[in-house]
């Protein structure tokens, strides 16, 4: 049995080195490969796990995204998770189109 938690769970070491947005990311990694039927991350399967089953044998009226998961948005903020996860994905993009363009381009067929 783990001595920081009563259940055996694996201790939630990673999340806790990560930036909200951090989390908000692995989160969203993880969902992907489990709609793409690919196996997660092993600790950030535990970690998310861990805080869905905390959540849910809480005896206390609890929030999800700010106690547990720590990815809710502060008082009087609109960095929603759902805000974040959009900037997350546009940096994204913008750094694959930056890639791109960056890539030496091959010589055409026509030079000589």
């Amino acid at each position: 049995m783990n001595a920081h938690d009563p259940f055996g769970r694996c201790p939630t070491i990673l999340p806790k080195t990560l930036s909200r947005e951090g989390r908000i990311e692995l989160i969203a990694q993880l969902v992907n490969d489990l709609v793409a039927g690919r196996q997660p991350d092993p600790l950030a399967a535990t970690w998310f796990g861990s805080a869905w089953s905390a959540w849910l044998l809480s005896s206390k009226r609890a929030d999800l995204l700010r106690d547990y998961l720590e990815i809710a948005a502060p008082p009087r903020s609109k960095r929603t998770p759902q805000a974040v996860y959009r900037t997350i994905c546009r940096q994204m993009t913008r750094e694959d189109d930056e890639s791109e363009t960056a890539s030496p381009s091959t010589p055409s067929d026509s030079e000589p």
